[in-house]
């Protein structure tokens, strides 16, 4: 079944392998087993004690509750300790995690994280921006931040830039979803300083950084289920990727990028019934829309307003 929605294929698409790199998974093979120990870096319960005393903690409850759900759902069980195993882990979470099968993305990366915690891996900061994000889609707000505060503070300023921008997007839509207003303006301060500002640390990939944010409502907009009907909990996360990129783009000038995440948020907000909200979003984006003269997607949103 095919969605009109609309697409941004002007930019560079090839954003979040860029920042994975060496973890996408093709990379994976021959870069991050090749361990190397966080030498420099405090022990993890020390930075989770540090982010909330009970920290080490609430890891411990998600750790042993994602292992319980593992068992229960009847998943082959491996040694995550051997490193054929761990890697397998880590690329079973991956692809359910660009699948949208948060839960089973949720339980893989705490298997991978507790082998890369065992090796003191530089792959823990990895896992947690990916456990943090896992639970931003499992809508589990309090938890996430822990996750993704932690890998902020394991990643190395100078090598991990890439890793930490995503950390700081992840925790943007976090605070969008949770409408945490005054997290979610300091949330898109920080990402300003970091992808927009020409100081900034990613300030030369800060367009791609919109578009693979937009790139990730979009996924979640295109989620459906058995029967062919959108996904609620994957609209709803689209609002706050949509967002997200709405809000940086308007932060870099980028006409065509605010035009493009106003009409597919307008038509997410449709779709979860709030016809006051797509409105807005589509009234706002006919504007912008004729000044680039896109009239193909003005033609679908204008559609999408009289169906309303």
């Amino acid at each position: 079944m095919k969605i009109n929605i609309v697409e941004n294929d002007s930019a560079d698409n090839n954003f979040t392998h860029t920042l994975e790199s060496p973890y996408a998974n093709k990379e994976l093979a021959k870069s991050s087993m090749s361990v190397v120990a966080l030498t420099t870096a405090p022990a993890f319960s020390e930075v989770l004690a540090s982010i909330t005393p009970n920290g080490p903690v609430l890891y411990i409850q998600d750790r042993d509750h994602a292992f319980q759900w593992y068992i229960q759902k009847g998943f082959p069980r491996h040694d995550y300790y051997d490193e054929t195993w761990l890697k397998w882990y880590d690329g079973m979470a991956q692809g359910a995690d660009q699948k949208g099968v948060w839960d089973e993305a949720w339980t893989a990366f705490h298997h991978a994280l507790a082998g890369y915690l065992e090796r003191n891996a530089i792959d823990i900061p990895r896992i947690c921006w990916r456990l943090g994000r896992a639970h931003i889609a499992r809508e589990n707000y309090d938890l996430a931040p822990l996750y993704l505060e932690a890998a902020r503070r394991l990643s190395d300023p100078e090598q991990d830039i890439n890793l930490i921008g995503m950390v700081l997007i992840e925790k943007a839509v976090l605070a969008s979803l949770a409408q945490r207003l005054e997290d979610y303006t300091a949330a898109l301060e920080h990402l300003n300083e970091y992808f927009v500002f020409p100081s900034g640390p990613g300030a030369s990939v800060g367009e791609k950084a919109a578009q693979s944010v937009f790139r990730d409502g979009y996924t979640n907009h295109q989620w459906l289920d058995g029967t062919g009907q959108p996904i609620k909990s994957s609209l709803i996360l689209a609002t706050g990727y949509y967002q997200v990129s709405l809000d940086m783009n308007r932060k870099l000038g980028n006409k065509q990028g605010i035009a493009f995440a106003l009409a597919n948020l307008g038509d997410v907000w449709r779709k979860l019934g709030d016809k006051k909200r797509a409105l807005a979003c589509w009234h706002e984006a006919i504007p912008y829309l004729s000044e680039i003269e896109d009239q193909e997607t003005a033609g679908m949103v204008n559609q999408w307003m009289g169906e309303l």
